[in-house]
């Protein structure tokens, strides 16, 4: 049949194609799969030289640093916490603390704030100076300006990268990403401020949920992908506020069970007087380790300075 349709050496042509292209496939699943003996002596390498290097990407506050082992490369890490509680100061925060303090590369999208709003956060908190004051303007004779010159060349110079393009999907940042990871200025950590503001990856989902569920997922295999830590905020719904107990749950995250699956650490932003402004706990934030894969959980305490747009170990607030 086949020498009556097509001529016999067009036929072997096709033939060996196909068989290329099933080699090719063959060579792409096996590229993927890595013999487990191979990984030992570079494992045991790393291992070994673990006590005297970092971990992972400390955020800044030295108790939690101490329960997550820093943020390590492919994670997915959420610090989650209702409106008000100060989920993107600690965003912007722990992004100050990594470009300014440890010199690496920090990609930072925010979909809420204007990019001028996050340089005078981070103004206020490296120099001391109020956000209010910085907000409304200071004359030229303030003695507040002092302090500010003494911050901004480390500022000035710090690799610290801010996007504040909306609408945006998890692929438009992946692309922003991929292009700083070929650029001299790399890539160290990508922040997000927040995920319940991205869009799905497709205009044909539409379900509130499925947009939670299709954005974590892509947060996830991104971080995989450009083998980084991914930093993002998130948004609870509103069932802390009707509890009498406050305490937040990671049942509390607008679509939990899907980002409670994706992330590898969550942490809850809890501030004890933002409901009770009387709270003896006035100025203190919980920042409750919900999740961490690969350790433990823990409540740890610092200090709102909510002036300065930060949070501090309560050792130096």
């Amino acid at each position: 049949m086949a020498s009556q349709g097509m001529d016999p050496d067009r036929l072997a042509e096709l033939a060996l194609e196909l068989g290329r292209k099933a080699q090719a496939r063959r060579a792409g699943a096996q590229s993927d799969l890595v013999l487990l003996g191979s990984l030992i002596n570079p494992a045991f390498d790393d291992i070994e030289q673990r006590h005297t290097r970092p971990k992972g990407i400390p955020t800044g506050y030295s108790e939690v640093d101490e329960v997550l082992g820093g943020m390590r490369r492919k994670e997915l890490i959420l610090l989650a916490g209702a409106t008000g509680m100060g989920k993107s100061i600690a965003v912007v925060d722990i992004c100050r603390h990594v470009a300014i303090r440890q010199r690496l590369s920090v990609a930072l999208f925010t979909l809420e704030m204007a990019k001028e709003e996050v340089f005078e956060r981070v103004l206020s908190a490296e120099s001391g100076v109020p956000h209010d004051r910085i907000r409304d303007g200071l004359p030229s004779d303030a003695p507040e300006w002092s302090q500010i010159e003494r911050r901004i060349g480390p500022m000035a110079n710090a690799p610290f990268y801010v996007s504040d393009r909306a609408p945006m999907r998890v692929a438009d940042i992946e692309r922003c990403c991929r292009q700083m990871l070929e650029s001299p200025a790399g890539l160290d950590l990508v922040a997000i401020d927040h995920m319940h503001l991205l869009r799905a990856s497709t205009d044909r989902i539409t379900d509130p949920n499925q947009r939670v569920a299709d954005v974590s997922t892509s947060l996830k295999n991104m971080a995989m992908a450009l083998d980084v830590p991914v930093l993002s905020a998130a948004q609870f719904n509103r069932a802390p506020a009707a509890r009498m107990d406050k305490t937040p749950q990671m049942s509390d995250l607008r679509g939990a069970s899907n980002i409670e699956q994706d992330a590898n650490k969550i942490i809850l932003v809890h501030r004890p007087d933002y409901y009770d402004r009387d709270s003896p706990r006035g100025g203190e934030v919980d920042l409750i380790v919900a999740k961490n894969r690969s350790g433990r959980t823990k409540v740890v305490t610092v200090a709102a300075q909510l002036h300065l747009s930060r949070f501090a170990d309560m050792s130096i607030a």
